[in-house]
């Protein structure tokens, strides 16, 4: 198994620190302003929490390939911003 560099280890660490506020921050608003697919879209980020702290622990301690960590970007966190995100920035232009 090939160690991984230190920088790249902690790039993924940063990543899952800005997702995990964002997903905090955005549920906070949700839930302030009674955004009416709240417990989906919390449902969601719980979803793409567990994808993310897994894939973190298997590229800290296996040979994780830096395609897969940008396959998890583009299909969950990309598509989540585009469609999820996208309905909440409707619904907020919308009040």
């Amino acid at each position: 198994m090939n160690a991984k560099p230190h920088a790249a280890i902690e790039r993924m660490a940063e990543l899952l620190e800005h997702v995990a506020e964002h997903f905090y921050t955005e549920e906070v608003l949700m839930r302030r302003i009674g955004f009416p697919a709240y417990e989906e879209h919390r449902a969601e980020h719980a979803v793409i929490a567990r994808a993310a702290f897994r894939l973190s622990g298997e590229f800290s301690t296996r040979d994780v390939m830096l395609t897969e960590v940008t396959e998890f970007a583009a299909s969950w966190l990309v598509k989540h911003l585009y469609a999820s995100d996208g309905s909440l920035a409707t619904f907020l232009r919308g009040r």
